[in-house]
């Protein structure tokens, strides 16, 4: 190595800058946002997660969504915002309360039922949603609703 060769930050900070560029432009599908509620048997779902992936049976493509749910409301996650179309939504609910569980502490609580997939008809545009889980004899079922 050149030992008269030193170390210049200004071409690594511009290396720096124009990944970051790169990087901030979306050349993919537009993404949206979900709103609505979620439902267990008529009942606001305190806490969960929705997971939205693509139907790649119905031709739609695109990475996965991600929304919260916090006393039975909906908000998706602004850095994993939904391309529209066909989507497979996984459904996670528990009850909020934390507990110890035998690994440690368990701050989002019991599972409410176990999770839950169902079919999810996006439009190419912000949407509502309702999700209502119906719970009791057999497997928990999920009827997604869009307004």
């Amino acid at each position: 190595m050149d030992s008269n060769r030193r170390y210049h930050p200004t071409g690594a900070l511009l290396a720096l800058s124009m990944a970051a560029a790169i990087a901030g432009c979306d050349s993919g599908p537009p993404r949206y946002s979900v709103t609505g509620r979620v439902l267990c048997n008529g009942e606001p779902v305190p806490q969960g997660k929705l997971i939205f992936t693509p139907d790649r049976t119905a031709n739609n493509s695109g990475g996965q969504g991600v929304a919260i749910i916090e006393n039975g409301r909906i908000r998706t996650q602004s850095d994993r915002r939904l391309v529209g179309g066909p989507h497979w939504v996984q459904i996670i609910a528990t009850d909020g309360k934390a507990y110890d569980g035998p690994e440690g502490p368990v701050s989002a609580g019991k599972a409410l039922f176990p999770i839950v997939d169902a079919q999810a008809p996006l439009p190419q545009a912000d949407a509502e949603i309702e999700i209502n889980v119906t719970t009791g004899r057999g497997d928990p079922k999920a009827e997604v609703t869009v307004k």
